[in-house]
C-alpha cells in the first residue's frame, strides 16, 4: 500500500518499480487524478495499466480487512521499534504499507503493524530515501526471501 504520494510522475516511477519486483497488486486511498492518468502510465512504462490496483480509506482499514485474511502487516519506518528489512520474514502473505516523502505514516498505522521495518542506510544519512527508492528496496528483498523459500 501506498500511502501519502502526491506526484503523479513518482506515483508512476513506484508502481514500475513494484510490478517489475513482482508485486501482486496494490492498495491505494481514493484519489481523482482525472488530468493525471497519461502522466502515471508514461511513467510507469506501462505498468498502472498490469497490477491489479484497489482502493481503501485508510492503511489502518486495509490492515484491518487483510489482517482477518491471515495477511502479514509490515510497514516501512524511521522510528526507533524499526528492525532491518534483512531480519523480517517478507516471504509470506505480506501487504507492505509505504508512506509518502513528506509525512510518511501516521502513528495509528505503524501501531497497527505487526512489523515495522526500515532501510539499513550504508553511510550516515539523516533524510530518507524517496518512496519510489524505498518501495524498490522493500519489494525486491521481499522478492529475494520468496525465492529463497521456493528453492529449499
Amino acid at each position: 500500500m501506498l500511502d501519502g504520494f502526491e506526484d503523479p510522475y513518482n506515483f508512476g516511477h513506484t508502481v514500475r518499480a513494484l510490478y517489475a519486483a513482482g508485486v501482486d497488486g496494490l492498495v491505494i486511498r481514493p484519489r481523482v487524478w482525472t488530468n493525471a492518468t497519461g502522466i502515471i502510465v508514461r511513467s510507469s512504462a506501462g505498468a498502472s495499466e498490469r497490477l491489479p490496483t484497489a482502493t481503501a480509506e485508510s492503511p489502518v482499514a486495509a490492515i484491518a480487512d487483510l489482517r482477518r485474511r491471515g495477511i502479514m502487516i509490515a510497514c516501512a519506518a524511521d522510528d526507533r521499534r524499526a528492525v532491518p528489512v534483512d531480519e523480517v520474514d517478507l516471504s509470506g502473505p505480506l501487504l507492505m504499507v509505504i508512506g509518502g516523502e513528506r509525512r510518511g505514516l501516521k502513528r495509528a498505522t505503524l501501531d497497527a503493524a505487526d512489523n515495522l521495518v526500515r532501510i539499513p542506510y550504508r553511510r550516515h544519512f539523516r533524510a530518507s530515501l524517496g518512496m519510489t527508492a524505498a518501495a524498490a528496496v522493500l519489494a525486491f528483498t521481499a522478492a529475494r526471501q520468496r525465492e529463497r523459500r521456493t528453492e529449499d
